[in-house]
């Protein structure tokens, strides 16, 4: 494995070198569903760069978020104009981090996230569900704009955090 983390030399074993996409290179983007937009994500070094782009076009530039290349990002979801992010810090920390259309961080919640998954989709016009499982359950939470949290789900634990989806009003979890 080189320094970055990026590659699997296998050659001992008699196969080939792998490449392996992670979200702290370039080489990595995301997608979500962002209301009536969509909203394309990608890493670069120290920033999180965000672009919404309706059914015809996208926006101007870019978004950049601050984020700490020593982060990792476990999971995002959008609205029409804003996205909640998901991430784990050096130290084990998770977080959810409110962003803005323009890049600004409006608030971070501490999340008790033991496991290096979480699955965070818009719900509605003004909030967001956020599903993670630690040993003791699996959990979906309810995050509005303004940082108010809400348990809407609890399941047995689990080694995966739930699947989310979002469709005519109501919260589809997976589990």
């Amino acid at each position: 494995s080189s320094p970055e983390g990026d590659t699997v030399d296998n050659e001992a074993l008699g196969e080939p070198t792998l490449a392996v996409a992670t979200a702290d290179r370039k080489n990595w983007c995301g997608m979500a569903s962002a209301g009536d937009q969509i909203a394309l994500f990608w890493r670069d070094g120290e920033r999180l760069l965000i672009q919404t782009c309706t059914r015809k076009k996208c926006s101007g530039l870019p978004s950049i978020v601050k984020f700490s290349s020593k982060d990792t990002l476990l999971g995002f979801g959008c609205l029409r104009n804003a996205c909640l992010l998901a991430a784990r810090d050096r130290a084990g920390k998770t977080r959810v981090q409110l962003v803005t259309e323009s890049g600004s961080s409006k608030w971070m919640r501490p999340i008790p996230v033991d496991k290096l998954e979480a699955t965070v989709v818009g719900a509605g016009d003004n909030a967001f569900a956020v599903g993670y499982s630690t040993d003791v359950a699996t959990e979906v939470m309810r995050f509005d704009r303004k940082g108010n949290v809400t348990s809407i789900w609890k399941g047995a634990p689990s080694p995966h955090a739930p699947a989310l989806a979002w469709s005519r009003d109501q919260l589809l979890v997976g589990h």
